[in-house]
């Protein structure tokens, strides 16, 4: 819902919203090095492509942000 309501509202909002994300994907990610750490899992669902995303996805929003 978030996104349709990026198209109607100025740039701040869009911010307010790629920040959200970033936070909680960032946190996803540290959750993920800490299992690989702690517990060892090296399972494909935690340390293969979607650690990769949960840091790149809100460097590459930011970027997008901000170039715009």
């Amino acid at each position: 819902m978030g996104g349709v309501l990026c198209a109607g509202f100025e740039r701040h909002f869009w911010l307010a919203r790629f920040l959200g994300a970033a936070v909680f994907l960032v946190g996803a990610a540290v959750g993920h090095v800490r299992e690989i750490l702690v517990n060892r899992n090296l399972s494909p669902g935690n340390a293969g492509a979607i650690l990769w995303t949960d840091l790149v996805i809100p460097g590459v929003a930011l970027l997008l942000y901000f170039t715009y």
